[in-house]
């Protein structure tokens, strides 16, 4: 199977005073790659792209395997002019990791914040451990002071289920939420991510149940919207900037809009799509250049300023044998012995074999 690898772009100098327009909108949920790259990203809620580091990552997250995904190949230039973003890390309660440096093995809570958990955790805990490469050991947050022992609660983001017990639960702010099979399937819970036989001292309070979807537990962008900063969750206040719409399509038009902070939220978004009136073109042309080694350029413009070419006429065209034929207007009135006429080239060819005299002599 495929490895996904870390895309490394630089993107200085590649970017052209004049880019293609966008054929692909960066839409929330949206898996992206491009064809000269394994590498494959999540499209968050503000526009932002964020790296899977590797597939162990990857399918933490999403189930089955790589020809079950749904992954849109966008150009390198559109790849390019999506905002870069945090990388995705490993979703809260699948799996201990540890990173290729180091046999320490960590919990994953929400929003990327580390545990340590003892050796003897991981024999009850998961029947697997993901390593993680240490180049990427920043995209996590450990405050060193959340252990995790035999006595102790286990971490936000935990499923356990008591000895004795056939009921599964997911450990949120401290309580204990019931899971039924409806929720555990729609939020992408994984059977073998529960912590089984669980002593019935270890007390938490109740929570509301899990039936369905939601999205802080499914979604990858709420782990970039609560990200660990210092210790602290912090509040983020979006800043959205916009492109300009799209041309009008099929009754519809589209613009791609980023926050400038990254928050990974969309309460104060702008909207993306409307309606629109298709637009007629209307298209005007200069005349064209003089023939210069076999080419002959003009200007074309839209009256109508659709922001389409779909009747655009051409701007460049092949000239050959073009034949002079000049026009003059009438001789000046004489002047210190020298008279003066101007000469045109009607068909513009760009010789001067058979221009006619300029100036002559006079009494």
């Amino acid at each position: 199977m495929k490895k996904i690898i870390l895309a490394i772009i630089c993107s200085a100098g590649l970017l052209a005073i004049s880019q293609p327009a966008l054929a692909y909108t960066a839409v929330e949920g949206n898996l992206i790659k491009t064809s000269s790259n394994s590498a494959v990203y999540y499209i968050d809620g503000s526009g932002y792209r964020h790296l899977f580091p590797n597939q162990e990552v990857f399918f933490s997250w999403y189930k089955g395997s790589w020809n079950d995904q749904i992954i849109t190949t966008v150009a390198d230039y559109e790849l390019l002019q999506i905002p870069t973003g945090k990388n995705v890390t490993v979703k809260p309660g699948y799996a201990l990791i540890h990173f290729d440096n180091s046999l320490r093995m960590y919990a994953v809570l929400p929003g990327g914040k580390l545990c340590r958990a003892p050796a003897h955790y991981n024999n009850y805990q998961y029947n697997r451990a993901l390593i993680i490469p240490a180049s990427f050991e920043s995209d996590y947050y450990n405050d060193g002071v959340c252990d995790i022992t035999e006595n102790q609660k286990l971490p936000d983001g935990t499923l356990l289920r008591y000895a004795g017990s056939n009921d599964i639960y997911y450990i949120q702010n401290s309580q204990k939420r019931h899971i039924t099979e409806a929720g555990f399937n729609a939020n992408n819970f994984r059977w073998d991510s529960v912590i089984e036989n669980i002593d019935s001292s270890m007390y938490y309070p109740d929570g509301g149940d899990i039936v369905a979807r939601e999205d802080n537990l499914y979604s990858i962008s709420y782990s970039f919207g609560n990200s660990y900063y210092s210790g602290y969750n912090y509040t983020c206040a979006e800043n959205w900037t916009c492109y300009s719409w799209s041309a009008c399509a099929n009754g519809s038009q589209y613009r791609t809009c980023r926050d400038s902070n990254g928050c990974g939220t969309s309460y104060n978004k702008p909207i993306t799509a409307q309606a629109c009136y298709s637009c007629s073109e209307s298209w005007a042309c200069s005349s064209w250049s003089a023939c210069s080694y076999g080419k002959q350029y003009r200007t074309c413009w839209d009256n109508n300023s659709c922001g389409t070419t779909a009747s655009k006429p051409i701007t460049s065209q092949a000239c050959y044998n073009c034949n002079e034929n000049w026009s003059c207007t009438s001789w000046s009135i004489c002047s210190s012995g020298v008279k003066y006429r101007e000469c045109l080239d009607t068909n513009r060819c760009g010789t001067t074999i058979g221009k006619p005299a300029g100036s002559q002599t006079c009494n």
